[in-house]
C-alpha cells in the first residue's frame, strides 16, 4: 500500500529564515469593486525589507469573541498571535477630500502618519517620499514598499469570461507560478508557521456568527430561514475536521500566496502582459489553496446583475484544470529552484497530485470566503449581497465534502 507521502512531490519552497511579509486579513471593503490606491516608497537606508498595507476598514473585534445568541455558546479556538514586524495604524487617509491632483497636501497628510509609525526616521527630506497615484482593481490603502518603485500602469482590468481564454488562463498560471516562488527568497521566519487560510477562518468563524446571529432582523424572511437551517454548531467540527484533512492527508507546499485572484485583481498591460494587483490577503499559504481559489472564482461574474450568485456550470472543466496546471508546473521546469527532471511520467505524477490537492482545497476557498463574506454582511456598505454570497459558500462546502475526504482516502490506498 502506498500514501500521499510515496507520491511525487510537487515544487516546494526553499526554508530559510527571513523576516515575512504578513498578510492583511482583516475587515476590508474593496475585494470586489475597484478603487484608488496611493503607493508610498521610502528610500532611507534604516527601512525595513519589508512591506505592510494599513487597513482602512479594520473591524474592532475582541480577541476573545463569545456568541450570546440562544442556542450557540461558542467557544473560540486558540488562535496563535503573529509577530508584529511592521508597525500598523488604522489612520484613514481620504483621497477625495486631500484633492487628485495635489501631492503636496497629500504628502503633508503622509508624513504625522509616518513619524508615528516610524519613530526616529527625519521625512524632512521631500526626497525620502515619493508618491504615485495607481489606478485599477487595487485595494483603499497605503502601501509600504521598501526598495521598490511603483508607476501609473496603462492597463485594463480583465473581465469574468477572460479567465475561461485559453492563453490568458496559461499566462494567470504563469504569472501565479511566479509569485508562488517569492518565497524562496522571501520566506517565513519560521519553518512551522501556520497558514492564512487557517488564521482567518479561526478569526472570521465567531465573527461571522455574531454578524449573522445579531442582524436576523434586517434580513429577510428566506435569509431568515437559511440562516436558521443552517447548523453553525456543527460547522465548528467541520472546520476542525477540513482542517485536520487538509493539513495531514495533502503535503501542499506553503508558498506566497496571493489569496484572492479573481479577476478584477488581474491587469492586463498594453504589451499584452498580465499584472496582479491587490494583495490585501496575500500572505502565506497552501499552493492548492491559491489555485483552488482562483478555480472557485471562475464562478463569480461581479460586474453581472448578480454579482453574489455562484454559476457552478463555469467552474473549469477537466481539460481547463489541466491546461491551468500544465503551465503552472512546465513554468516551474523552466525555473531555476526546479528539483524534478522534466520526464513526462513525472510530470505526469505531480500533475494528477496537484489536481486533487487543488480540488481538495475548494473546500477551504469556500469556507473562507463563506465566513468573510457572513462578516462583510454585518459590515459593508457597498451595494453587494454578502450574507447570500456567504451562505451559498458554506453550503456548497457541504455539498462537496463527503465526495472530496473519499477521493483522499482512495487516493491514500
Amino acid at each position: 500500500m502506498s500514501s500521499v507521502d510515496t507520491q511525487p512531490q510537487l515544487p516546494t519552497p526553499n526554508s530559510h529564515k527571513h523576516i515575512r511579509h504578513d498578510s492583511a486579513n482583516s475587515h476590508l471593503i474593496g475585494r470586489k469593486s475597484s478603487s484608488s490606491s496611493v503607493l508610498m516608497t521610502k528610500k532611507s537606508n534604516d527601512s525595513q525589507n519589508h512591506h505592510e498595507k494599513i487597513k482602512k476598514n479594520r473591524s474592532n473585534s475582541n480577541d476573545k469573541h463569545k456568541q450570546k445568541h440562544k442556542n450557540h455558546s461558542i467557544k473560540e479556538r486558540s488562535i496563535p498571535k503573529r509577530e508584529r514586524l511592521i508597525p500598523e495604524s488604522d489612520t484613514i487617509l481620504d483621497l477625495e477630500k486631500l484633492g487628485n491632483d495635489d501631492n503636496v497636501t497629500l504628502r503633508n497628510a503622509l508624513i504625522p502618519l509616518i513619524t508615528d509609525m516610524l519613530p526616529g526616521w527625519d521625512v524632512s527630506r521631500e526626497s525620502d517620499i515619493q508618491i504615485e497615484r495607481v489606478s485599477g482593481a487595487l485595494t483603499n490603502c497605503v502601501f509600504f514598499i521598501t526598495k521598490i518603485n511603483y508607476q501609473h500602469l496603462e492597463s485594463v482590468t480583465l473581465k469574468s469570461n477572460d479567465l475561461r481564454d485559453p492563453s490568458t488562463s496559461k499566462y494567470i498560471a504563469q504569472r501565479l507560478f511566479q509569485l508562488h516562488n517569492i518565497i524562496n527568497k522571501f520566506p517565513p521566519p519560521q519553518e512551522d508557521i501556520k497558514p492564512d487560510v487557517w488564521i482567518n477562518i479561526d478569526k472570521w468563524y465567531p465573527m461571522a456568527l455574531n454578524t449573522v446571529f445579531s442582524n436576523t432582523l434586517k434580513c429577510t424572511e428566506e435569509q431568515r430561514k437559511n440562516i436558521e437551517e443552517f447548523d453553525f454548531e456543527m460547522l465548528k467540527d467541520e472546520i476542525e475536521e477540513l482542517e485536520y484533512k487538509l493539513s495531514h492527508d495533502i503535503n501542499s507546499p506553503i508558498v506566497f500566496a496571493h489569496n484572492d485572484t479573481q479577476y478584477g485583481n488581474i491587469l492586463r498591460l498594453t504589451d499584452g502582459s498580465l499584472v496582479v494587483v491587490d494583495f490585501e490577503y496575500a500572505g502565506y499559504n497552501y499552493q492548492a489553496f491559491d489555485i483552488a481559489n482562483h478555480f472557485c472564482e471562475w464562478m463569480y461574474d461581479y460586474r453581472s446583475s448578480d454579482p453574489h450568485k455562484m454559476k457552478l456550470d463555469l467552474y473549469p472543466n477537466e481539460n481547463q484544470q489541466i491546461d491551468f496546471l500544465r503551465s503552472y508546473l512546465d513554468t516551474y521546469l523552466t525555473s531555476d529552484d526546479h528539483t524534478i527532471n522534466n520526464h513526462s511520467e513525472t510530470h505526469d505524477s505531480c500533475l494528477r497530485k496537484l489536481k486533487l490537492d487543488v480540488y481538495a482545497f475548494t473546500l477551504a476557498s469556500h469556507v473562507m470566503w463563506g465566513l468573510w463574506g457572513l462578516v462583510q454582511s454585518g459590515q459593508s456598505q457597498i451595494n453587494f449581497d454578502y450574507l447570500s454570497y456567504g451562505m451559498e459558500r458554506l453550503h456548497r462546502f457541504r455539498e462537496l465534502k463527503n465526495e472530496v475526504y473519499e477521493r483522499l482516502s482512495l487516493n491514500k490506498v
